[in-house]
């Protein structure tokens, strides 16, 4: 096989001054992974749809810009250089495409080179990347959002500044809230400004403002309360099959995993105000109850095996929704009997 390299940078514009200053082969890893869904198979079809969703285009739009994955799996490089910064946002880049290298078996030379973001000077140079843990650490951080004791080549200041950019309590919530007064666009300037080793982009400074701005802050705190607790699911799943988990803890879980699993809610979407309490108070409150009930490490242990179960998606159950049919059944009889 041939020698054969190819570069791979965080973006269009050091790509651009990648191929005008230092020559080469070299495609831009666009994407914005600190911020939005995703799951465990990379560039997979619900990979694409949830990303695609994210950033408000199509999947054929997505599709295009997927340089980076196009040149992988059409060419046999025996070589690779990355180009990132140290900022969160290209920390979360990095991270994914070590992973998908991992995914895709790449067999070859992996090296990373850091820059300057905002400069394009080169920091360090040629340093070895031993693949081998980068799945396991993107499914705990960006899946779990779970802080792991090993970091690999990762930057540690920027991972720690990723689970503060999720925070409600983080600073750039505290920040937004307390300007909340300032218009949108002097907001985003301040947010901008406090938020190098972020590498927040406009666009999503934008969206955090929406976030975490006073009037719909608390509910969005509550979202994204009900949200962390979801992703114990699989854990809870686990801990229903455990021996030391108390009989009263079991059928709490097993409450749990049928109402999760479920293809229909109790409370359907479509009912104004009271479809939301299906996903943000009553499914959350009952996973807390349930964790509260097992064995703090009964439960550790079970979170633990459950990194990366149902990372494309939980299976859904069509028995699972039985009981919630004969509840409704039983609401739609109480109501019409009276009047037959």
């Amino acid at each position: 096989m041939n020698h054969k390299i190819l570069n791979i940078t965080n973006g269009n514009y050091f790509n651009e001054y990648f191929l005008s200053h230092f020559g080469g082969e070299a495609v831009p890893l666009c994407e914005a992974m600190m911020d939005g869904e995703t799951v465990t198979e990379i560039y997979s079809e619900k990979f694409i749809a949830l990303r695609s969703k994210e950033h408000n285009v199509s999947t054929e739009e997505y599709q295009a810009k997927m340089q980076a994955y196009h040149a992988l799996n059409d060419n046999e490089y025996t070589e690779l250089h990355l180009w990132f910064g140290k900022d969160t946002f290209c920390q979360a880049n990095l991270l994914t495409l070590l992973a998908y290298l991992e995914q895709m078996k790449f067999g070859g030379k992996v090296f990373l080179n850091y820059i300057d973001d905002e400069t394009f000077e080169v920091l360090e140079k040629n340093i070895g990347v031993e693949l081998g843990l980068y799945q396991k650490l993107y499914e705990k951080i960006l899946i779990l959002k779970q802080k792991p004791a090993k970091l690999g080549i990762l930057f540690s200041e920027a991972i720690d500044l990723y689970f503060d950019y999720h925070s409600n309590e983080g600073a750039l919530p505290r920040l937004i809230r307390e300007n909340s007064h300032k218009d949108k666009t002097a907001l985003i300037c301040l947010l901008l400004e406090n938020s190098k080793d972020y590498g927040l982009s406009d666009l999503l400074a934008e969206k955090l403002i929406e976030k975490y701005r006073s009037g719909g802050s608390s509910f969005m705190n509550l979202k994204e309360r009900a949200k962390k607790l979801k992703t114990d699911i699989p854990a809870v799943f686990l801990a229903l099959k455990e021996k030391q988990t108390p009989w009263y803890a079991k059928v709490l879980a097993a409450v749990v995993v049928v109402y999760a699993l479920s293809p229909i809610d109790l409370l359907p979407d479509f009912i104004p105000v009271l479809g939301y309490l299906d996903d943000v108070i009553i499914l959350p409150t009952l996973i807390a109850w349930c964790i509260k009930c097992i064995p703090s490490e009964v439960f550790e242990d079970c979170r633990t095996r459950a990194q990366g179960m149902w990372g494309s998606g939980k299976p859904e159950k069509w028995y699972y929704a039985v009981p919630f049919v004969l509840i409704w059944l039983a609401v739609i009889a109480l109501i019409v009997i009276p009047f037959i």
